[in-house]
């Protein structure tokens, strides 16, 4: 595997997985997304999982921000802590319109949940 890949073993796929977040994490909320974190996670990598409504658009604008999102967390996960679990949820009416945008985003909220290295 590539250093900078995105192997299966960094991502939430499970309901299970993303239940355990949800119900056992801490929630941390900016204007553009809505994360809840746990930390404590067995695995050697943080892992993400992502949701995104129908609110936020078309399918086209859904899976935009879908890739945009792990796109930053691919190139900037070794900035947050190796036990962390996330799940970002993009709020309806963001301004994201690149990775610019995305990635200043998600670190202002890592940094806000106390997960930024």
């Amino acid at each position: 595997m590539k250093p900078e890949g995105f192997p299966r073993s960094a991502k939430l796929k499970l309901k299970d997985e993303f239940q355990a977040v949800l119900e056992t994490g801490g929630k941390t909320a900016t204007r553009d997304f809505v994360m809840w974190w746990k930390t404590g996670s067995p695995a050697a990598t943080p892992r993400l999982g992502i949701m995104v409504s129908k609110k936020a658009g078309g399918a086209v604008r859904r899976n935009r921000l879908k890739r945009l999102v792990r796109e930053v967390f691919r190139l900037n996960r070794q900035s947050i802590r190796a036990d962390a679990e996330l799940v970002l949820y993009p709020r309806p009416g963001n301004k994201l319109d690149g990775y610019g945008s995305a990635c200043e985003s998600i670190r202002a909220i890592w940094q806000k949940a106390g997960l930024a290295q």
